[in-house]
């Protein structure tokens, strides 16, 4: 294993590139007034996904995790309440196969006004993806798909990409979290228990309440 520095200077250079993506903002200032948001994905992806629902639901933030798979079985009915969603497809060649069927269909559904008031954004490292399908598209600009490197060698393992992805989410949500007074209030809340909850006193309601 070689030239580890470098990788990881690499992955910081495509965490910020993401923040400075045209449409990063945009799809923060979306989600501020959207019922709820939806992060899709497969396989690694989708871990990824329940944790970042794990974090955002921490912090105040509604959100459930979709699995491409299990989306076409039923729970694709979590998009068909008329609610404002915004639905993260996360890739990290923007090419899954079910994830880019999901898509699709998803496009399509809207199409037939059977889906409404859903946003779709399309969250990978492929700059060359077909943008169009998409209503936002987050990827980063300076650096081709093509030389995105994991930690293995022939850069199979989703390793160095996947937690970029993973902290440019985490980054997202903090600061729509830190925009929302309510949010940093309610955060004590949230946490009662646990290392966080001793720093903000909820292990002291718990005990209070408990008796």
């Amino acid at each position: 294993m070689s030239n580890i520095r470098e990788k990881i200077e690499q992955s910081n250079e495509i965490f910020f590139d993401f923040l400075n993506n045209e449409n990063y903002g945009a799809v923060k200032n979306i989600i501020e007034v959207s019922d709820d948001v939806i992060f899709c994905g497969v396989g690694k992806n989708w871990y990824i996904c329940e944790k970042i629902v794990k974090t955002w639901l921490s912090m105040g933030i509604k959100c459930e995790a979709l699995d491409c798979v299990h989306a076409l079985h039923g729970d694709l009915g979590m998009l068909q309440n008329n609610l404002k969603k915004v639905i993260f497809f996360i890739s990290k060649s923007g090419k899954t196969e079910e994830m880019v069927k999901l898509l699709n269909i998803v496009n399509d559904l809207r199409n037939q006004g059977i889906l409404k008031n859903v946003v779709t954004v399309g969250f990978n490292m492929n700059n060359t993806v077909d943008k169009s399908k998409y209503d936002y598209c987050l990827t980063p600009s300076s650096i081709p798909y093509s030389d995105v490197k994991e930690f293995d060698e022939r850069n199979l393992v989703p390793s160095l990409s996947i937690n970029t992805m993973q902290m440019v989410l985490d980054i997202m949500g903090v600061e729509i979290y830190e925009n929302n007074p309510d949010m940093v209030t309610n955060y004590k809340y949230n946490h009662l228990a646990g290392a966080n909850g001793k720093r903000l006193g909820g292990d002291k309601y718990i005990e209070q309440v408990s008796k």
